[in-house]
């Protein structure tokens, strides 16, 4: 009770002071509201309008490409999946490269990632050869080819080519290069017979042709190390002799000498280079640089000679002329090849167009008439300069790369110091682009 009277008796103030403010005053009117504009990031409509028709969204067309003058950096294109006429008959008169393997052997995968530019896990879904197909590579003035890609699955006598019974002179006449590709993970005796097969029709056919074997998929887990992968081109190599051989012993009908057969295996192998080949790594295109500088590039001992000059002058280590589109050099210096320095080369070129294609401008400007004259409408612009760029690496070696021509690029691998004397490099690598444009 206490404590209840106590309460009380603290809020008697507090009433006293509320009537105190309350009496003597007029009671409150109520006021209307105010119309506010309404915010016009925040503006509502609450008037009600009738619902109208909707109209469903079309999917807008992509804009018009612009094509501009084709430089090292310009965007390069895929592999066309239909080419044009005028494109089948340039290839029907272009050096031939005939791709043959088993089925699901990757030849067309390794066509596609070389010259395609596609990515290496795009293949997964790419389809298995059914007809035969003809491609043209033509980049520029030294990489000028085609690739007639043959099933896998079809005999020799079961080829047709536009509706026409195919023969072995008819695909090995205009044949430069036969590209075998040999499954890795396969069986290697099954893959080795048939090698033999087409080796000797191809031989028979056209005894000029040159052989190139690719060992494809060692990037499996049959392969961890070095050593399986060299074990399984041994292995290829010394089978494909053996059924070359028991091949010749069987066609003829008298007894043969083991050695004659012998003879014949390594004139059918004669010259034929055995590469181990992934399209998970450079090893491919290392392969493809080594075919097409060595068969398809007719002025490739003038360009060697060209490009030992400019080591000797600038004092370089290595030195490539890549295509810049497939990344395959189309030449280089007698020294021998490292797989590491083609991967530095090959990854500059990558280096460059990407950042090229952000902070490069445009390599070319239009000519403008002087006074007096009228503008001519054949008239081209003519490129400013050409494209050049330096990488200093961590492990004291330096990389110079220049572009010499219409898509082609001249990389060269040099220690850092050699780097200073950059005027003497720049002069011998004008010289480089002079005498290879009277070359082409």
């Amino acid at each position: 009770y206490a404590c209840r009277r106590k309460n009380a008796a603290a809020s008697e103030p507090a009433q006293l002071c509320r009537r105190r403010l309350t009496v003597g005053r007029p009671p409150v009117e109520p006021r209307p509201l105010e119309h506010r504009a309404p915010s016009p990031r925040y503006a509502f409509s609450t008037t009600w309008a009738p619902p109208t028709q909707t109209k469903l969204l079309q999917p807008r067309a992509p804009p018009p490409r612009t094509h501009r003058n084709h430089n090292m950096y310009a965007n390069l294109e895929r592999w066309p999946a239909t080419p044009s006429e005028g494109d089948n008959e340039r290839a029907e008169r272009a050096p031939r490269i005939v791709l043959m393997g088993s089925r699901r052997s990757g030849k067309t995968s390794m066509a596609r990632v070389v010259f395609g530019k596609m990515s290496p896990h795009e293949t997964l879904f790419v389809p298995s050869t059914a007809q035969p197909t003809l491609r043209l590579v033509a980049n520029s003035d030294l990489v000028h080819f085609s690739i007639f890609d043959v099933p896998g699955d079809r005999d020799l006598s079961e080829l047709r080519w536009r509706d026409a019974q195919m023969t072995p002179r008819d695909l090995f006449g205009r044949c430069v290069v036969l590209a075998y590709v040999v499954d890795a993970e396969a069986d290697p005796y099954s893959e080795c017979a048939r090698l033999a097969e087409v080796a000797a029709a191809a031989k028979a056919a056209n005894p000029r042709v040159q052989l190139e074997v690719f060992v494809h998929k060692v990037d499996g887990d049959h392969f961890l190390s070095e050593e399986q992968k060299l074990d399984c081109r041994r292995e290829v190599e010394a089978c494909a002799r053996a059924e070359l051989a028991e091949l010749y012993a069987h066609g003829s009908d008298e007894n043969v000498d083991p050695q004659q057969a012998q003879a014949y295996a390594d004139d059918c192998l004669a010259g034929a280079a055995f590469s181990l080949t992934s399209i998970y790594d450079h090893s491919v295109f290392e392969a493809f640089s080594k075919l097409v500088s060595r068969a398809l590039v007719p002025q490739r001992i003038v360009l060697r000679k060209m490009l030992d000059a400019l080591v000797t002058a600038c004092d370089m280590e290595k030195s490539f002329l890549f295509d810049v589109a497939s990344k395959v050099y189309v030449a280089t210096d007698s020294a021998p090849v490292d797989s590491a320095s083609y991967e530095l080369c090959a990854d500059a070129i990558d280096v460059v167009l990407d950042v090229a294609s952000i902070y490069a401008p445009d390599k070319t400007t239009p000519q403008e008439p002087s006074e007096g004259e009228e503008p001519t409408r054949e008239e081209e612009p003519k490129p400013t300069r050409s494209n050049a760029a330096s990488i200093q690496l961590s492990n004291g070696m330096a990389l110079v790369l220049d572009e010499v021509d219409r898509n082609l690029a001249l990389v060269c691998l040099l220690r850092t110091e050699n780097l200073e004397k950059r005027d003497l490099i720049d002069y011998n690598l004008g010289c480089f682009r002079t005498a290879l444009a009277r070359l082409a």
